[in-house]
């Protein structure tokens, strides 16, 4: 399962993406080798183009509904082997996306997540 977590800071917010590589590959229709292997520098290609998708579709909002631009500050494939992966191997491996929002200090920010031009998830947090 993908997964995130969202430090908030006072004058920023962290969110730390977990993507499952089997997503990745599937999206973005990565090839493989007549061993069923994933090259490395193809899930490399494809995990920096995700980047755009992940500026386009995952949105934070401050209160007054405003969408504050994230930056990407690294992407992490320490998981994916430079040999590449196996298709058996594809859930057990990930990339994570480590993304920065500045914020001042809000009560109330939105985020939200949508795939494939379809919104499916929307978190309201709020604190005094």
């Amino acid at each position: 399962m993908s997964s995130l977590v969202i430090n908030v800071l006072k004058d920023r917010a962290i969110a730390n993406m977990k993507i499952k590589l089997v997503y990745l590959v599937l999206y973005y229709n990565l090839p493989s080798d007549a061993e069923s292997r994933y090259p490395y520098e193809e899930i490399k290609k494809a995990a920096e183009e995700h980047q755009d998708f992940l500026k386009k579709f995952f949105t934070i909002r401050n209160e007054e509904g405003q969408h504050m631009q994230g930056e990407v500050l690294r992407v992490d494939m320490l998981s994916i082997p430079k040999r590449g992966v196996f298709q058996s191997e594809l859930i057990a491996r990930n990339v994570y996306y480590h993304i920065k929002f500045p914020l001042t200090p809000p009560r109330t920010l939105s985020l939200s997540l949508r795939l494939l031009e379809a919104k499916m998830q929307f978190f309201l947090l709020s604190w005094n």
